[in-house]
Formats: C-alpha cells, sequence, structure tokens
C-alpha cells in the first residue's frame, strides 16, 4: 500500500483480505463468542419499522465502543471476501464450521437471512449485523429510547422540508 507508483501498488481489496491484518492477538475471536453471535442470529426477530429504525439508531448510535469492537472482529470473521456483507454462502459456512451438517447450515442460515437482512438486499451488512446482535437491555431505558425518538423526529422532519 506504500508504493509510491499506483500501478505497481495492490488495491484496497487485496489489502483487506490479506491474512496478515487478521493474525493478531486481538483480531482472534473464541468459539465461544463465535457459537453466540450464530445462536443470536437466529433468534433475532423484528416486525415493526419502528422497532428496526430504533435498533438500528442504538446499534449506531450508542453502542460502547467495545461492544462494537468485539462484533466488528465477529463480522469479519463471517464475511470471508471482506466486502463488507455476509452472504448467504458465507453465513452457511459459518453455521457448517459450528454444526458440521451441510443441510442443517444451510436451512438454519436461509431463515437467519431472512430475519437479519432488514434491506431486503440478500445479504446482511455491517450495520444490520450490529443489530442483530445488540444487547438491548442496557438500551431499553427511557432516556435512550427518548434520544432515539426524538433522532428520528429530527431527521424525518428535515426530510419532510425537503419534499
Amino acid at each position: 500500500m506504500l508504493t509510491y507508483n499506483p500501478e505497481q501498488r495492490i488495491t484496497a481489496k487485496e489489502a483487506l483480505a490479506n491474512k496478515w491484518l487478521y493474525a493478531s492477538e486481538e483480531n482472534k475471536v473464541s468459539s465461544a463468542d463465535f457459537k453466540t453471535s450464530l445462536k443470536k442470529l437466529q433468534k433475532f426477530q423484528t416486525q415493526m419499522h419502528l422497532q428496526k429504525a430504533v435498533l438500528a439508531y442504538f446499534a449506531t448510535q450508542q453502542m460502547h465502543p467495545s461492544e462494537e469492537f468485539e462484533l466488528r472482529k465477529l463480522f469479519n470473521i463471517f464475511d470471508v471476501n471482506k466486502d463488507g456483507r455476509i452472504s448467504l454462502g458465507e453465513l452457511v459456512t459459518g453455521y457448517f464450521n459450528v454444526y458440521g451438517d451441510m443441510n442443517r447450515a444451510k436451512v438454519d442460515a436461509k431463515k437467519v437471512m431472512s430475519r437479519v437482512d432488514l434491506n431486503g438486499n440478500g445479504s446482511i451488512d455491517y450495520t444490520e449485523f450490529l443489530v442483530a446482535n445488540l444487547k438491548v437491555g442496557p438500551y431499553i431505558q427511557e432516556e435512550r429510547l427518548k434520544e432515539a425518538f426524538d433522532f428520528y423526529d429530527t431527521v424525518m422532519s428535515q426530510w419532510w422540508i425537503l419534499q
């Protein structure tokens, strides 16, 4: 990446795929954390648009940096090709690595994708992953809920003005 001539320089995608980035201890994740994340992905279910919006706010605006750091490591394990999204195939691989049963992995990965892919684009992006893995308990307090509603109230007010 530090090569002066851009034609001789590796691409950003090649740099992100380099194993050196993921070799350090700080990027390692325990198998227990990996399995816990898989379970949270399976259990995640939301049906109301407002609920999705509030959870996304918590995940992107109020999550503690240490929690986000741990979830980033987990996301990077799933995101094998480092494109910033977890595809169905990558999810199947994650489940297969835990179960050792391809049929079960495919069934569970499809269920998770249908629940966690909030925007319906066929993959789980980082924000969706954060929302599904969010420890909701600390956020369900009147003050924090009011902050989320105030945030969306401001956003919607600005949107109406622009229309």
